[in-house]
């Protein structure tokens, strides 16, 4: 089968069937089941295509198939597993595509994946470890969990999907991401919680993104710290429909055309009781919005945050602010876009490193003979 964007094999709400002996060569989409479930495929071979291969539901029931590793991509197996425990893939086998549905004490280590719907799938499973990858251009999700728990990603790239980079959905509770890397999603999120609690991002990069570096939607509790989220083309991190008692920390928010952090009362109940602090919000248009009522500082002596734009001075130390001595905590509040939030104790310096403002124009001579040597001098600020 040759198409040129229609999938060449396409199932929807459909069970019981069988795709046994196919090739599925040069599609845009090879064979696709969506919210389709126990199916048989057998012996088929897809090759050269852009999405090669999918199987996507939002019910996990629909990840029930039997797909076996006689089905390869480009001449790679497919790993299609199902209630499996204590497995490692490596960079020492051939994958061409994997997924995990109710699996549990999986490793998934020093691999590149690409060209499918998705990098890699865990449904329904857990404790498991994804470790030193890389997903780049696949269609939808580079990483995708939904309803996994107690998972680890470290040190991994997800990057060039359409959607999301990394998507944790339909209650994938307690995961850690750490050292994770999002960059030129052209859709959607470069990292994003949906439905999501209890989870932990650490140390994480969320850049050129289109429209936003990463997104709680809907959930609770999940702690976000030391991220580096910059130059998306619009905002920075997005908190939004009922999603509290979050915290983030210790991030470098940095260059999104739009809010920095952005918390919009589009629900009801809004986002509420989230807590943000020691970050560092530059160069974004404005810094925070915020339509809720939301907590921008830990108190004193802790302070609240860094913003690019506070105008205030720094003479007075104390809870009030009214003791004749400096404490690098701003004298006045900072106030933030939206209702009437306030960083109590906005910080009058950055918590960690921040890169240079942009150059000045060099100076010096405009127009000068070949061969001859000239000096130009320009400055930033660090």
């Amino acid at each position: 089968m040759h198409t040129a964007w229609l999938p060449a094999i396409y199932f929807e709400q459909t069970a019981n069937n069988q795709i046994s002996g196919c090739l599925v060569k040069g599609c845009n989409s090879g064979i696709i089941l969506t919210s389709s479930y126990l199916n048989i495929l057998r012996n088929n071979t897809i090759c050269d295509g852009y999405e090669n291969f999918c199987v996507g539901s939002p019910y996990l029931s629909n990840y029930e198939n039997d797909i076996d590793t006689s089905n390869t991509i480009d001449g790679k197996p497919i790993y299609y597993m199902v209630g499996e425990t204590d497995l490692v893939f490596d960079e020492t086998m051939d994958i061409g595509y994997l997924s995990l549905y109710k699996c549990s004490n999986i490793t998934v280590k020093n691999i590149e994946l690409s060209d499918n719907c998705y990098g890699i799938l865990f449904a329904d499973t857990d404790n498991s470890i994804i470790e030193n990858c890389n997903f780049d251009n696949n269609d939808l999700i580079g990483i995708f969990l939904i309803k996994a728990k107690d998972n680890i990603i470290r040190n991994c790239t997800a990057s060039n999907s359409t959607y999301v980079g990394v998507l944790l959905e339909q209650e994938s509770y307690r995961n850690t991401l750490k050292n994770v890397t999002t960059y030129d999603i052209e859709w959607w999120a470069g990292i994003e919680l949906f439905n999501s609690n209890n989870n932990t991002i650490i140390g994480c990069e969320c850049y050129g993104n289109i429209p936003m570096g990463l997104r709680l939607f809907t959930s609770d509790y999940n702690t976000v710290s030391d991220c580096y989220i910059h130059d998306n083309t619009k905002w920075g991190i997005v908190v939004v429909v009922t999603s509290s008692n979050n915290e983030i920390h210790n991030c470098l928010i940095d260059g999104n055309p739009l809010e920095g952090i952005y918390i919009y009362e589009g629900s009801d109940p809004p986002s509420v009781s989230n807590l943000f602090y020691h970050n560092n919000l530059l160069n974004n248009d404005p810094n925070g919005w915020d339509d809720c009522t939301n907590q921008w500082d830990n108190g004193y002596p802790l302070g609240g945050n860094f913003w690019s734009d506070y105008t205030g001075e720094d003479n007075y130390s104390g809870e009030n602010q009214t003791e004749p001595k400096p404490d690098r905590i701003g004298d006045t509040p900072y106030n933030i876009s939206g209702n009437n939030n306030q960083d109590q104790y906005p910080l009058m310096a950055p918590t960690k490193n921040v890169r240079p403002n942009e150059p000045e124009t060099p100076q010096g001579t405009e127009s000068g003979k070949a061969g001859e040597n000239y000096s130009y001098r320009t400055s930033t600020i660090d």
